[in-house]
């Protein structure tokens, strides 16, 4: 099992746009059910995808985050991105 220090950083973005697509999966199905609980899950699943995002989504050379744009570089230090 990968450690999530080792995750590089476009590792990082694809699991951090699969939770947001299982986010809107999630609502949605708690919106057709009318279920409260299914919608908090899919809120916690959210707020644990930003946090994943802001935390992990770094440069590997200078350690910056790398915003929410997708690009080959970074903008801090022009390391380009694995």
């Amino acid at each position: 099992m990968y450690k999530l220090k080792e995750l590089k950083p476009k590792q990082v973005k694809e699991i951090s746009d699969i939770s947001v697509i299982a986010f809107f999966v999630v609502t949605l199905l708690g919106y057709i059910c009318n279920s409260l609980l299914i919608s908090i899950v899919g809120l916690i699943l959210i707020i644990c995808s930003v946090i994943f995002n802001i935390t992990l989504y770094r440069c590997s050379k200078c350690g910056k985050y790398l915003g929410r744009t997708r690009m080959n570089f970074c903008k801090h230090c022009g390391h380009e991105i694995e």
